[in-house]
């Protein structure tokens, strides 16, 4: 893989991570649990592909003439990625304690004691007739 095609694969990664972080967001705001897992699961995936991506190419970097600009189109995009990041995990936190909070609602909710026999259930066909 040439220095040209691995910043191209790192740029492309980047702006697919951005637009990731905009999905799981929505799927947040859905409160679409299956989106969510998915998507949180190909997050931390791309993570891992970015990390190995940037290590690569901070050890090739000097083997193109177009490194500098390559390097500034790169934080550019590395930096719209960790505001993406940013947004989707103030969102997530915020989500969290609002679902923890209904939880505690919930809990305190006082609840009326019964300890009385059950009252018979109607049957739905009359067996007698």
């Amino acid at each position: 893989m040439t220095f040209d095609t691995l910043a191209e694969t790192f740029e492309e990664k980047l702006i697919f991570y951005t637009g990731l972080m905009d999905r799981l967001n929505l799927a947040v705001e859905e409160g679409s649990a299956g989106k969510l897992e998915t998507y949180s699961e190909l997050e931390a995936q791309t993570g891992r592909e970015l990390a190995e991506l940037r290590r690569c190419f901070l050890a090739r970097e000097g083997e193109s003439p177009h490194a500098a600009a390559r390097e500034r189109r790169l934080e550019t995009l590395m930096e719209k990625a960790r505001a993406a990041s940013q947004k989707t995990r103030s969102l997530l936190r915020r989500e969290k304690a609002s679902v923890a909070k209904s939880l505690e609602e919930l809990r305190k909710k006082p609840r009326p004691a019964n300890f009385g026999a059950a009252a018979p259930s109607p049957t739905l066909i009359d067996m007698e007739a």
